[in-house]
């Protein structure tokens, strides 16, 4: 009797900080190639990036040879920063699209709620083989907190009515004791806090300047995914990649 096969998945969740020059040695021109070795090193078969401007995603795209990318700006005209994802070519692209953190998700440059500035979640629907799931890369608000309560809820019911396994990864600028991130882990799973449960580990240290920090991104996955491994990338650099971590996972899903 043939038994089904299990998919091996690695998955990068990245904010790699917008390119301003405000941030002086840390402008992106002098870490870009940083971005580029942690995304090499980690060799996953998805990233979900935040915070990412063209010029930024052509620099992307220009050095990280193979993937196939979706996602655009959240800008009314679909400029500006982006929640773009890259994916191996071996992951066929069944569908994909961006929709806003608003209550009408489909308006284009909508600001939700009491939101700071507009935000978006891009997603793609994946097949490979006997196998299909849908990866979702969402930045909430960095100050409403209205916003993220109401994001989350947002993602929740995009969650429930989604056929087939679902990822859902980003920079949710909230704790994990907080009530948007206890709403989705509800119905999904925190891959880095069930295999590290009680770790005060941090994803945001503003380049160095925060030491203590803390745990705004995930990696959030439905129970078809068996966490196999899951890790915040960091190693401390001068400059560092990013003012943020990223977070890696490798998972197993049956078909």
């Amino acid at each position: 009797m043939r038994t089904a096969k299990t998919m091996d998945l690695r998955v990068l969740t990245f904010n790699i900080r917008y390119d301003t020059d405000r941030d002086g040695p840390n402008a992106w021109p002098y870490r870009r190639e940083l971005v580029y070795q942690v995304v090499r090193d980690a060799s996953p078969h998805i990233v979900g990036f935040q915070e990412v401007l063209p010029r930024q995603r052509e620099d992307l795209e220009n050095n990280l040879e193979g993937y196939l990318w979706v996602g655009h700006g959240r800008d009314a005209d679909h400029g500006g920063e982006q929640c773009c994802i890259a994916i191996d070519p071996d992951l066929h692209i069944e569908d994909s699209g961006t929709f806003w953190l608003c209550p009408t998700p489909e308006t284009a440059g909508a600001v939700g709620w009491d939101a700071d500035i507009t935000r978006i979640c891009s997603w793609v629907r994946l097949k490979k083989g006997g196998s299909e799931f849908t990866a979702y890369n969402a930045h909430w608000d960095h100050r409403g907190e209205i916003a993220r309560l109401e994001s989350s809820r947002l993602l929740f019911e995009k969650v429930l009515t989604t056929p087939g396994p679902v990822i859902l990864m980003g920079d949710f600028n909230t704790a994990p004791d907080s009530p948007p991130i206890h709403r989705l882990t509800s119905i999904l799973q925190d891959s880095y806090g069930e295999l590290n449960p009680g770790s005060q580990a941090s994803t945001f240290h503003d380049f160095g300047r925060d030491p203590v920090g803390s745990r705004i991104d995930y990696l959030l996955v439905s129970p078809e995914f068996l966490t196999v491994e899951c890790r915040i990338l960091d190693h401390p650099r001068d400059p560092y990649a990013s003012d943020h971590y990223p977070v890696f996972a490798r998972y197993e899903l049956l078909p």
